[in-house]
């Protein structure tokens, strides 16, 4: 079989591809560029192949003798690079996004004209297990005409932001608008229907806390409403500073319905579909099933990332690029998938208008865009330059972008940041009575057939975001603490239901009190249990004679540290990293 000789530009992404490369057989690589000495080094032991070159210059990486250049670079320099590859006569695989305004968009496509060389674009959710057979499906019939799809891309990257950022504030992702990165939302839409997109209106989430905690400055998401050229109509959601994530697509069609799995379900989400389609337009049957497609693609990509969908985005381009039939992703198509995202900006700020989308396949068009340089990166538009938020750039404190280099920092040396403490101190005064609302009361983990199941489930649910067991129980409170019984731990009842957990470890030697493993189910919170869990807790360490206590926290529960605070615990600012830290939490709650 006849392999593309492929060469890497940008190792952090970049994993994917030598990942892939020794495990399909119709692409080999053969060079490997960034300007980052580290990464370079560490991409030679992981690769492992003497035959590899190494750059950390583009121009002499661009001379290596080689089929084409996966970009894999950050995602507002691609459009640069690949028409720098173009001209020296490489085809191009690129990551999100194909360019960041009009002008880059115009010589993109009148690049790959001109050169005649290939560009793929490698909008790997377009690949995910569903969408492809979303796509199956309708391309044989089955679903009827297309009427309307609904695609979502919501990820909290507020965990990750450090380590994606590193604390540069002129990092493109602190600088992109809520528009930006559409085209996980969009794209596998666009390639489901196989049409252009004509109109979009946008509206844009709030700048909000979270957003505010990682130093972006866009609005928390985005949402687009797009005809399509048929009159079909798309809703893309998508952002970076939503609480939970979202991958999830759903298509109509005049047969009925095919979607993906919400993410909550543990079902494999955008691997599962769900069906209601019909035989026949106009006769309603009930054909109700779900599934997981399965054919040589998921079964080769399953250890793969993206749910699978590197590898088969991937072997589609190569086997393109190596003059084999394939599903793949062309220049203006990528276009289409970004220019909603793009005119959803305009759009918002326009005032939310609706706004024609223009078909860049006709030269004619393209005229009056060779020089809009408008976006929200510097490099690119000049003096063009668009704010990043609609209602203007919101203030960032530069304390944000120095506690996130430092944990950044922390994480490359495999030092994890600590977390905050909040110190009590008995004040003297006795230990007051405890009223309980109508239907919640207080019990002991021993008073509790079901102590230890319960227990586990508000955990599980309320605090560490995944499923815990006996065994998890017994390191936490037998492990470094005086916990002698379990007539310490505590649960919030309501109507039944052990709704909330505190467990309050005393120390009568130290006469030192700690709080710990505070946790409410998130069915039940905003109704007051936090405070009345901390109620419990100051009056067990006055009760048990503690002088002192303590506790410990993250920077983004607010609403528990407001509760700690009104109980009388204070931050702990005996470090530079803790008086930084608790300077932003207290600025964030009196606002």
């Amino acid at each position: 079989m006849k392999k593309c000789r492929v060469g890497l530009l940008g190792v952090g992404r970049g994993g994917m591809l030598w990942k892939y490369c020794k495990a399909a057989g119709n692409a080999e690589i053969v060079a490997v560029c960034d300007k980052w000495q580290e990464g370079l080094e560490r991409a030679k032991k992981d690769i492992q192949d003497e035959n590899v070159t190494y750059y950390t210059d583009f121009n002499e990486f661009i001379k290596h003798d080689m089929d084409a250049v996966l970009l894999a670079n950050y995602a507002t320099e691609h459009a640069p690079f690949a028409i720098a590859a173009m001209k020296a006569g490489k085809d191009v695989l690129s990551e999100v996004l194909p360019c960041v305004n009009m002008k880059q968009a115009v010589e993109l496509i009148e690049c790959v004209e001109s050169t005649g060389r290939k560009y793929r674009y490698l909008e790997n959710y377009c690949y995910m297990y569903g969408p492809v057979e979303m796509r199956r499906r309708y391309l044989n019939g089955e679903l009827g005409e297309f009427e309307y799809g609904e695609g979502e891309y919501m990820h909290n990257c507020e965990p990750i932001w450090h380590s994606i950022t590193q604390g540069n504030p002129e990092h493109w992702r602190n600088n992109i608008s809520a528009f930006f990165y559409c085209t996980h939302s969009t794209g596998p839409l666009i390639h489901v229907a196989g049409q252009r997109p004509c109109k979009v209106v946008g509206v844009e989430m709030p700048f909000n806390a979270r957003m505010a905690r990682m130093g972006a400055k866009a609005g928390s998401a985005a949402l687009e409403i797009i005809t399509l050229e048929s009159g079909a109509v798309l809703k893309s959601l998508h952002g970076l500073g939503c609480s939970k994530d979202s991958v999830w697509y759903s298509v109509y069609g005049s047969k009925g319905r095919l979607e993906t799995a919400r993410e909550d379900a543990d079902l494999n989400n955008v691997s599962r579909v769900y069906e209601n389609l019909d035989s026949v337009e106009g006769v309603t049957e009930k054909k109700l099933k779900n599934y997981e497609p399965t054919d040589e693609f998921t079964i080769n990509a399953a250890a793969h990332g993206h749910a699978g969908s590197d590898y088969i985005c991937m072997y589609n381009a190569f086997e393109s690029l190596c003059g084999r039939d394939a599903d793949i992703i062309d220049v203006y198509e990528a276009i289409d998938m970004w220019l909603p995202g793009y005119f959803g900006y305009l759009s918002v700020m326009e005032g939310g208008v609706t706004l024609d989308i223009p078909n860049l396949r006709d030269k004619a068009v393209r005229d009056a865009y060779r020089n809009d340089r408008r976006c929200t990166i510097t490099s690119a538009a000049g003096d063009q330059l668009q704010p990043s938020y609609s209602k203007g750039n919101p203030v960032v404190d530069p304390k944000i972008y120095e506690l996130c280099k430092e944990k950044w920092e922390r994480s490359q040396a495999k030092q994890p940041e600590p977390q905050l403490i909040m110190r009590w101190k008995n004040d003297g005064t006795p230990a007051k009575d405890i009223s309980m609302p109508d239907g919640v009361k207080l019990e002991r983990f021993t008073e509790r057939k079901t102590a230890l199941a319960d227990w586990l489930e508000i955990v599980s649910h309320g605090l560490t975001g995944e499923v815990m067991d006996a065994e998890f129980y017994n390191k936490c409170m037998y492990g470094d603490y005086k916990y002698y019984d379990e007539n310490k731990c505590f649960f919030l009842v309501k109507d039944g239901e052990a709704a909330a957990t505190i467990t309050v470890i005393c120390d009568p030697d130290k006469k030192e009190g700690y709080i710990h493993m505070v946790a409410c189910k998130e069915s039940f919170r905003g109704q007051g249990l936090g405070n009345l869990l901390n109620e419990v807790a100051v009056s067990v360490l006055k009760n048990e004679g503690m002088e002192t206590a303590y506790l410990t926290t993250d920077d983004w529960r607010l609403p528990a540290i407001k509760s700690y605070l009104k109980f009388g615990f204070v931050g702990d600012t005996s470090t530079e990293n803790f008086k930084s830290r608790w300077d932003l939490i207290l600025k964030e709650i009196n606002k």
